[in-house]
C-alpha cells in the first residue's frame, strides 16, 4: 500500500458524499473531518447526502448539509440524481471529491468521470453486504472505475485489493485520529452518574457506538449476566452502553429476559460522548466486524483499559499498545473467564489505560488523519489536472 509525507498542503475544495447524516461511526467521522477542515480553510469542505440529509443534518452548523434526494431503487441508477450532483459539484467548484461507502461510491463514479473532479473513496470495513457473486462483481466494476481509495487498516486495505480487484498502488492506508481528550468535572460526572442510576461504588463496563447486529452486544449480554453473579467480583457491575440503532429493542428485550435492568443503562444517542468515557472503568467492544473504530480511539484516549474482540484494526492496535485485552470473537464462551481476570487485576487495569493513552496520544491523532488525506487530496488533484 502506498503512503505520503505528512505535510501541511493548501486546502482543495473538498466535498464528502454519503447516504445519509444520520447516527454513525462514519457520519460522526465526516462530520467531524469536515468542521476540523473549515475551521483551517473556511467554506474549503462541503457534506452531501445522498438520499436525504438526515437526523443530525439540523445538528451540524460547520457548513451548509446538501442533499441530491437520489432514488436509488431506480435501475440502474437515478440518472436525474447523478445530474443533479454533477451540476452541484461544479457549482460548488469541488477539487476532490471524498465518498463513503458502496452507493456513494457508485454515484461518485458516475458524477466525476467526464468532469475532471478526482475521486477518492475511503473503506470504513470489511464490506459485509458485499460478498457473493454479485457483490464481488460490483465491487470489481467500481473499483476499475474509481481513482484512489483510502483505507482505515491494513486488513480494510488488504481486502480492497482483494475482494475489488484493486491494485496495491491505488490503496492508501490513512488511519482515523481523534482529539485530545479533556476529563470532565467532577460534579457533572456525578450528575451524570446519578440520571444513569449508576450505583456509587460500580465498576462501570461501557461502550459507544451503534446498537447493530455486527457490534455483537447479543454475544455479550448473556456473558455479562454471567459476570455479575461471578462470586470472585467483589464489586458491582454495571454496562453503560451510549448509542443508538436498530438492535436496540430487541436488546431491550434481551436484558428483560436476561433480568439485567438494574445492572445496565442505554444512554442513547449523545452529540458529546466525552462525559461517558469518564465514567467506563473497562471498554467493551465484542464486535463481529471492525475496521478501526473512532469510539475504540477516543476510550483509550480518555484513560480506559480496553477489552475487544481481535477483529480488525483492533488486533494490531491492542497488542502493540498493550492497551488491554483480546476476546477470541468465535469463542463467545471463553470472555468470562477473562474478563472476570482483567476486571480483578486493578494494577493491570491501570497499567493498561495509562499505556493506551500514550499510544493514541503518539499514533491516532486527528491532525496526522488530516495531514495524511491533505497529502492524498493533493496527489489526486495533480493526477487529474495531468490527465485534463
Amino acid at each position: 500500500m502506498s503512503s505520503f509525507q505528512q505535510s501541511l498542503l493548501p486546502e482543495l475544495p473538498v466535498a464528502h458524499l454519503i447516504i445519509a447524516l444520520d447516527n454513525g461511526g462514519l457520519e460522526h467521522l465526516v462530520m467531524r473531518w469536515t468542521a476540523y477542515r473549515n475551521k483551517k480553510a473556511p467554506g474549503s469542505t462541503h457534506i452531501i447526502c445522498l438520499d436525504k440529509p438526515g437526523s443530525l443534518a439540523s445538528q451540524f452548523h460547520e457548513s451548509p448539509v446538501h442533499c441530491i434526494e437520489a432514488n436509488r431503487s431506480r435501475f440502474p441508477w437515478d440518472e436525474q440524481a447523478v445530474k443533479r450532483l454533477s451540476k452541484l459539484l461544479k457549482k460548488l467548484n469541488i477539487t476532490v471529491l471524498h465518498s463513503h461507502n458502496s452507493a456513494a461510491q457508485l454515484y461518485g463514479i458516475l458524477a466525476t468521470r467526464k468532469n475532471g473532479i478526482a475521486h477518492l473513496q475511503t473503506q470504513h470495513g470489511m464490506d459485509l453486504h458485499g460478498r457473493g457473486i454479485k457483490g464481488t462483481l460490483r465491487n470489481r466494476i467500481m473499483g476499475f472505475f474509481t481513482q484512489q481509495y483510502a483505507a482505515v487498516s491494513a486488513e480494510v486495505a488488504n481486502n480492497v485489493c482483494t475482494n475489488h480487484g484493486v491494485s496495491p498502488n491505488k490503496v492508501h492506508f490513512v488511519a482515523n485520529g481523534v482529539e485530545e481528550h479533556h476529563s470532565t468535572p467532577s460534579q457533572k460526572l456525578q450528575e451524570l452518574r446519578q440520571t444513569l442510576k449508576i450505583p456509587k461504588h460500580a465498576f462501570v463496563l461501557g461502550s459507544v457506538g451503534r446498537l447493530a447486529t455486527v457490534k455483537g452486544w447479543d454475544l455479550f449480554l448473556p456473558i455479562f449476566a454471567k459476570l455479575i453473579e461471578t462470586s470472585s467480583i467483589k464489586r458491582p457491575l454495571h454496562l453503560l452502553l451510549v448509542g443508538d440503532g436498530p438492535e436496540r429493542n430487541h436488546l431491550q428485550s434481551v436484558v428483560k429476559d436476561l433480568r439485567i435492568e438494574k445492572n445496565m443503562s442505554l444512554a442513547g444517542f449523545q452529540k458529546d460522548c466525552h462525559p461517558y468515557y469518564d465514567l467506563i472503568d473497562l471498554f467493551i467492544m465484542p464486535s463481529r466486524s471492525e475496521g478501526l473504530s473512532v469510539a475504540l480511539l477516543e476510550a483509550m484516549q480518555a484513560g480506559c483499559p480496553v477489552a475487544v474482540t481481535a477483529v480488525g484494526e483492533h488486533t494490531k492496535l491492542v497488542e502493540v499498545s498493550c492497551g488491554g485485552i483480546l476476546l477470541t470473537p468465535e469463542k463467545p464462551e471463553s470472555w468470562l473467564g477473562v474478563l472476570s481476570t482483567f476486571i480483578n487485576n486493578t494494577n493491570e487495569l491501570k497499567s493498561c489505560a495509562l499505556r493506551g493513552k500514550e499510544h493514541i496520544k503518539l499514533h491516532y491523532t486527528l491532525e496526522n488523519t488530516y495531514h495524511n488525506y491533505e497529502a492524498l487530496y493533493q496527489h489526486l488533484f495533480d493526477s487529474t489536472c495531468t490527465k485534463h
